[in-house]
């Protein structure tokens, strides 16, 4: 399976934390291989973090703190 059309679509649907975790999780060692629930556990996981992130950025920029660099 060619791995760049799905980084692609992953990057098109607006999955960036899961097209993050894909490249992690290929260029992890071969000797830790993990099975396809974990893969797809972990790029979930990476994804619901990676927009959390992002929702609490947007949220402290937004706030319009008095001191922002504190």
């Amino acid at each position: 399976m060619l791995t760049h059309p799905t980084l692609d679509q992953m990057a098109g649907l607006g999955l960036n934390g899961m097209a993050a975790a894909w490249r992690a999780l290929t260029e992890q060692d071969p000797g830790e291989a993990l099975d396809r629930n974990e893969w797809l556990g972990m790029m979930l996981d990476r994804e619901v973090a990676h927009r959390a992130d992002k929702r609490f950025a947007n949220r402290l920029r937004n706030a319009k703190m008095r001191f922002p660099n504190v």
